[in-house]
């Protein structure tokens, strides 16, 4: 049957039927003739109506011999597990000789890693109409690493995607299975940091004043240098001696081309006797 296109940020349910060609078939019927049905509570007040569309219907592939010394069992719901005495299993043990019932090789794997949690069930049991005993079961999420107690290769193929357990119709118990891989990697990959570039449409106006601060500021560094050098030349002179102190002009004209190449040469010199002058004073 055609897919109907779902309203955008509606996506819808998908599941899988399995069977026999002619219960398939059937189902196909029934779908295409009852497309619309109601789920859940107070249905009759018109609650929980639901589209069904068919996708496509599949021959099952044949089935292939899947062979793994080692391999990891993930619980994808939660499991119900009962033990030879009628108990609620909730351990590893209990769910590895599920797996070894399942495969149909008792005794034939061990654990080699466990990471499990249990979990307290106040489930609804459907058709019941009421809710169903409290029960313990093993966590979705629980997974085993196991492996064969010969180092052989054991065919895993039944139990790649399958039910264990009680209540598998009501949706516990459903599992994975994958042969369990030692080396892992990681792929590292260099993303550009998002930025903000902000730009101003510059004036003239402020690049003019902008230019004048800058000048002043470079024309006060300078002057403080070379009133500090008078300074410091005076304080190797003779009491009253300064006047004949000898301007430096090679450490001026470095000073100038460093600060400021633009000022007359006169008006650093004035600097370095005010400071030869202030020296003296003191």
């Amino acid at each position: 049957m055609p897919h109907t296109p779902q309203p955008p940020g509606h996506d819808p349910f998908k599941g899988t039927i399995y069977g026999t060609d002619e219960q398939l078939r059937a189902a196909a019927a029934w779908i295409g003739n009852n497309p619309f049905l109601r789920l859940g509570a107070l249905r009759e007040e018109g609650y929980g109506q639901a589209y069904i569309v068919l996708d496509a219907l599949r021959e099952n592939p044949l089935p292939m011999e899947v062979l793994s010394s080692c391999f990891d069992v993930c619980c994808l719901s939660h499991t119900l597990l009962c033990t030879d005495e009628g108990m609620q299993g909730t351990r590893p043990e209990d769910l590895l000789r599920e797996l070894e019932y399942a495969t149909g090789q008792p005794g034939a794997f061990e654990i080699a890693g466990k990471y499990t949690n249990v979990y307290t069930d106040y489930a609804n049991r459907y058709g019941w109409q009421g809710d169903g005993p409290v029960t313990r079961c093993l966590k979705a999420g629980s997974v085993l690493r196991i492996r064969t107690k010969d180092g052989k290769g054991a065919d895993i193929s039944s139990i790649l995607h399958t039910f264990i357990g009680e209540n598998t119709r009501d949706g516990y118990g459903e599992i994975m299975a994958r042969p369990a891989v030692d080396v892992y990697y990681r792929v590292a990959k260099e993303v550009p940091s998002k930025s903000y570039d902000i730009h101003f449409e510059p004036l003239l106006r402020d690049m003019h004043l902008s230019a004048r601060r800058l000048h002043k500021g470079l024309e006060a560094v300078l002057k403080h240098s070379v009133t500090t050098l008078g300074e410091i030349d005076a304080a190797d002179t003779e009491e009253g001696n300064t006047a004949e102190v000898r301007v430096p002009a090679e450490i001026l004209a470095m000073l100038r081309d460093k600060y400021d190449p633009e000022i007359d040469m006169k008006i650093m010199e004035k600097w370095y006797r005010d400071g030869l002058r202030r020296k003296g004073k003191r």
